[in-house]
């Protein structure tokens, strides 16, 4: 997963009919600390970001424990745990920069013909 950007997203459906889930019971953790407020519910989805809160520090480069739990409102849970991965952003190469500047180049062509067109 992007070091920058380290969001999850968890599903889950009710395990019985007429034991509809409680979605105040979602608890998330990363590496034992609870995120839960940075996550939000709707229909069977929760989402949201493993630095926590908006504005947080990334999150660090390496392996990470995180941990999930819901319950329905009978009381039966169900949680899942996984180790997530964070990988550093890929850093541009030069390769990506020449192509950039051709493009570049093939747009002002294009602009300036269009206005030779347009223009009296």
């Amino acid at each position: 997963m992007p070091q920058d950007k380290p969001v999850v997203v968890f599903r889950f459906v009710e395990g019985e009919p007429g034991d509809a889930i409680d979605a105040r019971s979602l608890s998330v953790t990363i590496d034992g600390a609870n995120i839960t407020p940075a996550f939000r519910i709707a229909g069977g989805d929760a989402w949201g970001s493993l630095t926590g809160v908006a504005g947080a520090a990334a999150l660090g480069a390496g392996a990470h424990q995180v941990f999930a739990r819901i319950c329905s409102e009978r009381g039966a849970c169900g949680s899942v745990s996984a180790v997530v991965n964070a990988e550093p952003p890929v850093e541009r190469t030069g390769a990506a920069t020449a192509v950039t500047g051709r493009g570049g180049k093939l747009l002002d062509f294009l602009i300036r013909a269009t206005r030779r067109l347009l223009l009296p």
